[in-house]
């Protein structure tokens, strides 16, 4: 099992006995039982962060890197479009940007940053076709508007570029995807020979550490919501009949990565991601990118192979079918046209109560970047992420 199930024992069992007789003192049988039962529960939740810790400070970033792997580097004097299509083509999320004038690397190019970098420019005027000739040096040092953010904000890394040591800690690692709060990726490299192995997320981090960690303790029993896992509060959503153009509005605005997708009652139908990118790579040229721009959701997740996973969600709930489409009024219906306008991500959702350790478990079946928290009428409650579990293990221990 990953995280396996156990019993607490041994030294977990004297551990809660020895903190429990310390705060409790004189106090009543139902106090001191009370007190005990919250003691334990704080002593457990800190021995399973304890124990995750010290192993993620006890390997190394190389034992994380992929024997598989692969890199692409893109020199920042190509052509961004051509950039963009080379992620699609090698199906990379993150490309790292080299200067070859300064000899380092200079920052990192996502596929997302093209869909950024497009908009803005076609919001100042600009058409798709002049994106042909920019090259990626021209969109770091390009100024933005009067009162926008600084050159090179259109990239996720741009102008800065985050990396470790090959031989440092991934908890180390962990740390430096979190400073600063920008770094979403990071580079593990070689500092003597100045070269570069991989790229590595959160994502990378908890498929690696549910692969390797094993606990036989039941450490893990506390639900996400109790531990305080993940966006409760302010969660965005957009009806079915908002146009895809809003709905990246939003993400923009508010800097998240997935919006929920419900209909007019807010049942939650699917998710819209930020990196969801085939409306440009499937588009037969550039005004058919714009078009794609001004369809509604509903029309995108009429089209595509949308699925919902996750307890309380049956067969005739699922939207796995191929080409299941939404009516009017943002109900799923039977199979829709042919069509690929958009490619998306599996939306997975779980419930609050769901322990720490089924959404461990469910990282290690599907491996995925959220889960939307929803309640038992599928209305949207909450998101957790990989990033948000990786935060977690950061928390201090007390």
């Amino acid at each position: 099992h990953y995280l396996a199930r156990g019993e607490l024992r041994g030294r977990i069992a004297g551990q809660v006995a020895t903190e429990t007789r310390s705060h409790l003192g004189s106090s009543g049988p139902a106090t001191m039982a009370h007190a005990a039962m919250v003691n334990e529960r704080q002593v457990v939740r800190e021995t399973g962060r304890a124990a995750l810790v010290q192993f993620l400070q006890s390997q190394t970033c190389y034992k994380m890197i992929r024997k598989s792997g692969k890199v692409v580097v893109f020199d920042i004097n190509i052509p961004v479009q051509l950039a963009f299509y080379a992620l699609v083509e090698h199906d990379m999320p993150v490309a790292p940007l080299w200067d070859n004038t300064q000899q380092c690397f200079v920052g990192a190019l996502t596929k997302y940053d093209f869909i950024d970098i497009m908009r803005d420019y076609l919001r100042r005027g600009r058409t798709v076709d002049e994106l042909s000739s920019f090259s990626i040096r021209g969109v770091i040092s390009d100024p933005p508007p009067q009162g926008g953010p600084f050159p090179g904000a259109r990239l996720t890394h741009g102008g800065e570029f985050g990396a470790v040591d090959v031989e440092a800690s991934v908890y180390e690692a962990c740390q430096r995807l979190f400073t600063p709060a920008r770094h979403r990726f990071l580079g593990v490299v070689v500092p003597a020979e100045v070269t570069l192995l991989a790229m590595i997320s959160c994502i990378d981090v908890l498929t690696f550490l549910v692969a390797q960690f094993r606990e036989q303790r039941r450490l893990f029993d506390d639900s996400i919501y109790d531990l305080s896992i993940g966006t409760y509060k302010g969660i965005l959503s957009m009806e079915h009949t908002a146009r895809l153009c809003d709905v990246l509005d939003l993400m923009e605005q508010h800097d998240i990565a997935a919006v929920p997708i419900t209909n007019s009652d807010g049942f939650m139908l699917g998710a819209y991601h930020r990196s969801d990118i085939a409306f440009i790579a499937n588009a037969a040229d550039p005004a058919t990118v714009v078009q794609n721009l001004e369809t509604t959701v509903g029309e995108i997740m009429g089209v595509q192979n949308t699925e919902i996973s996750g307890p309380g969600i049956t067969s005739t709930e699922s939207m796995g079918q191929a080409n299941v489409g939404i009516d009017q009024s943002g109900n799923p219906m039977g199979p829709g046209p042919q069509h690929n306008l958009l490619r998306t991500h599996q939306t997975h959702t779980c419930r609050p109560s769901d322990s720490l350790q089924r959404i461990f478990e469910l990282f290690a079946e599907v491996t995925f970047e959220r889960v939307f928290v929803v309640d038992e009428h599928r209305r949207c409650m909450g998101v957790v992420s990989a990033r948000d579990l990786v935060g977690y293990l950061l928390r201090p221990l007390r």
